[in-house]
């Protein structure tokens, strides 16, 4: 199948199977959280920092490590918040 055609369906299904999931777990409301692969978890961009400053070539890659470690912040705030939202 066209892959423009099945677009509509492949949404449609990616929406209607957690909402049967939920059905049968008996979970009324949730909440959704959207993130991105480019921030990484503090445990991860400090590994990162820590290649990047010991390579041979680093060529900017110190740079991007360090600013990928300042913005590791919004992984771990994301994380409490949704552990504090699940206690609640």
């Amino acid at each position: 199948m066209d892959d423009r055609v099945a677009r509509p369906l492949r949404i449609l299904a990616e929406y209607l199977e957690p909402e049967a999931r939920f059905d049968r777990l008996g979970i009324i409301d949730t909440v959704v959280f959207f993130g991105s692969v480019r921030i990484h978890s503090r445990e991860e961009a400090e590994k990162d920092l820590k290649d990047a400053e010991t390579a041979e070539d680093a060529d900017g890659d110190v740079a991007m490590a360090e600013k990928a470690l300042n913005t590791s912040r919004y992984y771990e705030d994301a994380q409490e918040l949704t552990r504090q939202m699940t206690e609640w």
